[in-house]
């Protein structure tokens, strides 16, 4: 390994600094292509830069870098010089550093503390994909880092304490394990159409790095205070780019969240961002601003997941279809590159694939009546899952929306639909916003189809694109039986 050491003199502050941020490139979906390749060729730069310092720093090495993240120069140079939240490391890799959350989602009491939605036994064992080979491991437990990137850029190795809310690290209260369950149903959603466990359960130290030939990998997410002085003290979370998968790259992990929130939303939202930084997604920003902070109001307001998603009721990835928007890249594209597509949960379409192949949908029957439990998910944003019910006739009754276990977070805006079996719709319901969608209809005796689908909503404009409806589902109701 060759390595290069630069000691060149910058003009302008040298703060150790941080945005919610990463760095916008295009990266081939082609599955094969999952990972980092490891550089031959590392950088020592006198201190970490931003714009045009860092410009200067790297000198004639800028091309090497740029082709870290599938840049070209002048790409590098471009984002430098427009995005201020991105620094080039010591190393000679990019990190960004978050912008905190508003003050107002900081915690001032316990008053309005969500309330537990796991017994607390259950709060570090949260699964969301149990088994997959990718995992994001949401850790709130405190984190020691030595010889890593951030060691590095800080000149000293350090010990990140746990999670806290209340002034007591040494134990979680009861509104800390809320916060904490809260975050994990966040994530969770958001990252529900990708083959990768998100977890607040410890995995082995193995499942987080990858080696160039076992199939796992994943991220370490580590939420605590920033007592260690990143970015001056001044930030909402921190990542290095384009690092997750990154060959032998534990030294480029963890990604760091500082911002909290009795409701978790906070945590949540950071944690997606952050851990987006580190499969090299950037910014989603609006004219005259880096990050958006979304529009509309109550159940209607939206904010793209790379954006500032801090306050908004739905927050999704985004491709930039939004009014004023800085940055076109696919997010989900990307990330199927690190954490690849989730099978369809139910692939088979009505009526392309006939009748008899559609599942009966899920359930209980208790006398003459059946009590609907279906779940799903929608892992794409066209995603139509149908479900067959065979009635005795009159009232049925069909609701949609989250699943109790991944509730927090839910960005999903859905409708149902009723066909009989040679396609004629009979009935259809659908909601404005993420909220859930109902449908009631006296049917007469015989077999039906139900079809539960995601949608857009642009009424009133702009509202939220179908792109970013994806997520965990529930599908309840009850209708008479033979």
């Amino acid at each position: 390994m060759t390595m290069r050491v630069f000691k060149h003199s910058l003009g302008g502050s040298l703060v150790l600094f941080f945005s919610l941020a990463a760095l916008a490139q295009e990266v081939s979906t082609d599955p094969s292509l999952q990972f980092v390749k490891e550089d031959t060729e590392e950088f020592f730069f006198a201190a970490p830069s931003r714009g045009d310092d860092a410009i200067r720093m790297m000198g004639d090495k800028i091309a090497v870098i740029a082709a870290r993240y599938s840049r070209t120069p002048d790409e590098l140079k471009a984002l430098l010089r427009t995005e201020k939240t991105l620094w080039l490391g010591k190393n000679g890799h990019l990190f960004y550093a978050d912008t905190p959350a508003p003050s107002a989602s900081i915690p001032k009491s316990s008053a309005v503390a969500k309330a537990l939605q796991f017994p607390i036994t259950q709060t570090f064992k949260l699964h969301s994909r149990q088994g997959s080979a990718k995992t994001i491991y949401l850790d709130f437990n405190g984190h020691t880092s030595s010889n890593s990137f951030w060691s590095n850029e800080l000149g000293t190795n350090f010990t990140a304490p746990p999670y806290d809310l209340d002034g007591s690290p040494s134990s979680f209260s009861n509104d800390e394990h809320a916060a904490i369950q809260s975050a994990w149903q966040r994530i969770a959603n958001d990252y529900a159409s990708f083959d990768v466990d998100v977890t607040t359960e410890q995995p082995p130290e193995a499942d987080l790095v990858w080696t160039g030939w076992d199939a796992k990998w994943g991220m370490r997410v580590v939420f605590t205070q920033n007592t260690m002085g990143l970015c001056g003290g001044n930030c909402g979370g921190v990542a290095v780019v384009n690092s997750f998968g990154y060959t032998n790259g534990g030294h480029l992990q963890p990604a760091w969240v500082f911002n909290k929130s009795t409701s978790g939303q906070a945590e949540g939202e950071t944690g997606s961002h952050e851990v987006g930084h580190t499969a090299n997604l950037s910014h989603d920003g609006v004219t005259g601003s880096e990050y958006y902070w979304g529009h509309g109001s109550g159940g209607q307001s939206w904010a793209p997941i790379m954006g500032a998603s801090f306050t908004q009721a739905v927050t999704q990835w985004s491709n930039g279809s939004y009014p004023g928007a800085t940055n076109t890249q696919d997010d989900t594209s990307l990330l199927y590159n690190r954490l690849v597509k989730v099978n369809d949960d139910f692939p088979k379409n009505f009526p392309a694939h006939g009748l008899s192949n559609i599942p009966w949908i899920a359930g209980t029957t208790s006398g003459s009546s059946f009590q609907v439990l279906q779940n799903g998910e929608f892992s794409h944003a066209t995603d139509d899952d149908y479900f067959r019910f065979t009635t005795s006739g009159g009232l049925v009754t069909f609701n949609i929306g989250p699943n109790p276990k991944y509730a927090d977070g839910y960005n999903i805006n859905s409708v149902l639909k009723i066909y009989t079996t040679s396609v004629g719709l009979v009935a259809s319901a659908d909601t404005p916003d993420a909220s859930p969608t109902s449908l009631s209809v006296n049917l007469g005796p015989g077999t039906y189809v139900l079809e539960v689908t995601s949608d857009g909503d642009t009424d009133p404009a702009p509202g939220f694109p179908i792109y970013g409806n994806l997520g965990f589902y529930q599908v309840t109701g009850s209708f008479a039986v033979p």
